[in-house]
């Protein structure tokens, strides 16, 4: 080796580096990377994340995150055995041409660098599992995504694409997708085509529709719709069956569609600061839902032909007109978190004694004028938030 300085190579030694007499020509090629990019004074930083991901003299693994890194040497082309490599927080404006070598690479991060485009060469890696680009400055998704084909997770969070090009909708093995904190306003009905799709996260976006194509994603778990401005849900979203969780705060719905009582496998729906007036029928099928957040929208009551989901352990009412509590609180017996601050209430019904797993009630400005002395005996709540 060369190029190290005395400071340096006093703290490690040749059993420190790796356990070998005579490095393999991909673990030269890694010293030579490491001295080319002007990383000596790192190097036992760097050998400490990477000492055990040598097989069979071959270089497998490579962390070089977080060095304040500005270029990569086209040395990493030579490393051809890699599967992983980590580029993350550094300060990369570019890449090298010859990271399209690595045939072998699944997995390929780098995000929070300042990266403005995604390199061609990229698209060469055929091999490549999950490709992560978050926090950089890319403005566009350019032609040649589709060549991914073994594509399963791809991030893109935090970048300034104002649209997704139908190609990335093609990508069939795709199972989670995140682009939140972008400025996408409208998506392709060709999103349908990602049936295998678990995870979606279009977080802190401008969307104004979802194409009624979204319920194709039939396997999707987890849909974050956070932060956009949608009007509605499309009624196709019934049809996803397996989805456990929607976030949906911060938009502009009216109501829920009628379809969402189709959302057995649903536990978590979050609904908070929109504009809804009414729910539909249909919820008391929801069996699986064990929180339900409400707040911040404009229910002024809830009509007594409308259930609620019957095993909810929190629910959050707060910040709406309500002038009562619900009657159909009554029928929640596994409610653990009843929130109803900033409504028009003017009592607390006696039906909440029966709660019996009730633990923590928010009642803050209402318009209370007292409590009710059967608060004081209802032995499992812990915690009455009022003013």
């Amino acid at each position: 080796m060369t190029g190290h300085d005395e400071e340096t190579t006093d703290q490690y030694d040749n059993e420190t580096l790796i356990t070998m007499k005579e490095p393999a020509s991909e673990i030269q090629v890694f010293y030579r990377l490491i001295e080319e990019m002007g990383l000596t004074r790192k190097m036992s930083k760097i050998l400490e994340r990477n000492n055990t991901v040598v097989k069979q003299d071959k270089l497998t693994r490579l962390n070089l995150s977080g060095l304040k890194i500005k270029h990569i040497s086209p040395l990493i082309g030579d490393l051809r055995s890699l599967v992983r490599l980590d580029l993350r927080n550094n300060k990369l404006t570019t890449m090298p041409r010859e990271i399209g070598k690595l045939n072998q690479l699944q997995y390929l991060n780098v995000e929070s660098n300042a990266l403005e485009e995604i390199p061609q060469e990229v698209f060469s890696l055929q091999s490549l599992k999950r490709l992560s680009m978050g926090k950089n400055k890319i403005r566009e998704i350019p032609s040649g995504i589709e060549k991914l084909a073994r594509l399963e997770r791809f991030d893109m969070n935090t970048n300034q694409l104002l649209y997704i090009p139908g190609e990335l909708w093609n990508l069939t093995s795709l199972r989670r997708i995140s682009l939140r904190t972008n400025k996408i306003a409208s998506l392709s009905p060709a999103i349908g085509n990602l049936k295998d799709l678990v995870y979606l996260n279009l977080q802190k976006g401008m969307l104004k529709l979802l194409p009624e194509e979204i319920g194709n994603l039939v396997h999707l778990e987890k849909l974050d719709l956070r932060y956009n401005q949608l009007p509605s849900l499309p009624d196709s979203i019934g049809n996803l069956t397996k989805l456990r969780r929607l976030e949906a705060r911060f938009n502009r719905f009216t109501t829920l569609p009628e379809s969402i009582g189709s959302m057995l496998a649903l536990r978590e729906l979050g609904c908070y600061h929109n504009n809804i007036t009414d729910l539909p029928g249909g919820m008391e099928e929801m069996k699986s839902m064990t929180s339900l957040d409400l707040s911040g929208n404009k229910l002024k009551e809830i009509p007594h032909a409308v259930s609620l989901p019957p095993n909810l352990e929190e629910l959050d009412l707060s910040g709406n007109m309500l002038e009562e509590v619900p009657l159909q609180v009554a029928g929640l017996s596994r409610l653990q978190m009843l929130f109803l601050d900033g409504n028009r209430i003017t009592e607390i019904p006696h039906f909440l004694a029966d709660l019996d797993e009730l633990r923590v009630l928010g009642i803050r400005e209402n318009k209370l004028t007292s409590l009710p002395s059967f608060l004081d005996e209802m032995e499992a709540l812990e915690r009455v938030e009022m003013d």
